[in-house]
């Protein structure tokens, strides 16, 4: 647990700030001064190796959900090597759209040892050093959130549910007038046979 108003301090089952003690409000402590101190959600799943041919349902934020995907030039960077790695780690990628503070993603390992979590970390830290030269911001945040799709989970509901991110957000009526979503697997044209 960590304090705006100092260091954090493990007692016991009790948690302390350097501030005083802390009062528990959902999954947010107060202490006595009244900073705030979050508990971090386990992300991973703890018994699960995600190796293999799994499906994923992921996002990636950038940091403090700044807007850097609003300029074609970075998005087609980023997207050239999300190619890049996707090939290197295994991975189809069935569907992406860059929302202009976050990357969706649905990605399918090709091999047993398909590794998706050196395949978003290595994703992460290309793009994100690539993105800090030019810029000179940190581009992500520091983790991600991921779905493990299940068998009875159809493929094209996920990219349904991906395309039409920008419509749900009121950038478009139509996810085909969105410039920053499509697949490596197949066109946006034949979404309507789907």
């Amino acid at each position: 647990f960590r304090c705006a108003a100092g260091r954090r301090e493990h007692v016991g089952r009790t948690f302390r700030c350097a501030a005083g003690r802390r009062e528990h409000v959902g999954r947010t402590f107060r202490c006595a001064v009244g900073s705030t101190m979050h508990q971090r959600k386990r992300l991973r799943l703890q018994d699960f190796t995600y190796l293999g041919c799994y499906r994923y349902f992921l996002t990636l934020c950038t940091l403090d959900k700044q807007r850097y995907f609003l300029d074609g030039e970075t998005v087609t960077e980023l997207l050239e090597m999300l190619r890049q790695a996707a090939h290197e780690f295994s991975f189809d990628v069935w569907a992406y759209c860059f929302m202009p503070d976050h990357l969706h993603l649905l990605v399918e390992g090709l091999t047993p040892e398909a590794d998706l979590k050196m395949f978003v970390k290595i994703f992460k830290m290309r793009t994100g050093h690539s993105f800090s030269g030019i810029s000179g911001q940190r581009l992500w945040q520091s983790s991600f959130y991921d779905r493990v799709l299940r068998k009875e989970e159809t493929t094209i509901k996920i990219i349904r549910y991906i395309f039409e991110n920008p419509i749900r957000a009121g950038l478009v009526k139509d996810f085909r007038d969105y410039p920053f979503l499509g697949s490596f697997k197949f066109s946006l044209d034949s979404m309507d046979g789907m």
